[in-house]
């Protein structure tokens, strides 16, 4: 997996608005991701899923994961050596605090500008080091979510 497509798919399941099916389905095409990377999809896909589901349940609950998130984006953004990782993960962290202030998962959505701006140079991407420390943040955040969403499948 490269970095673009991580970049390509982190921004496109920030998308909580839009068919998380759908999304998967054109991140795939669009990067030639395949395989283990679509696992990953789903799991972000089930994450937002499982927020917006914590959104109408328990909005004081959901307020607090993502001002979770936020802090640990925040602290990760601090730690970050290199200014563009740092700046990546403090404007995720802005926009997760944006979503915790309001209350509502659309803050998450990438910036209008950029969705026809597809094409990114080696140096655009995020480091191996930002993309653990992500899966790190969301992981935990996941399974805090887990333990509170009741599962009604």
């Amino acid at each position: 997996m490269n970095i673009t497509s991580l970049s390509n798919i982190l921004t496109n399941q920030l998308d909580p608005i839009g068919s998380l099916a759908g999304t998967q389905a054109s991140t795939t095409s669009q990067t030639g991701v395949t395989g283990q990377d679509s696992v990953q999809i789903s799991k972000t896909a089930e994450f937002f899923q499982q927020l917006r589901q914590l959104e109408t349940q328990n909005p004081a609950e959901f307020k607090k994961e993502l001002s979770d998130i936020t802090g640990k984006l925040k602290s990760a953004a601090q730690q970050e050596s290199d200014p563009s990782q740092s700046s990546f993960l403090n404007n995720l962290a802005d926009r997760f605090q944006k979503a915790a202030d309001t209350g509502d998962l659309s803050a998450l959505k990438p910036p209008q500008a950029s969705q026809g701006h597809h094409h990114h140079h080696g140096s655009s991407g995020l480091s191996a080091q930002t993309q653990e420390t992500l899966a790190t943040i969301f992981q935990d955040a996941e399974n805090a979510l887990t333990a509170q969403t009741p599962t009604t499948a």
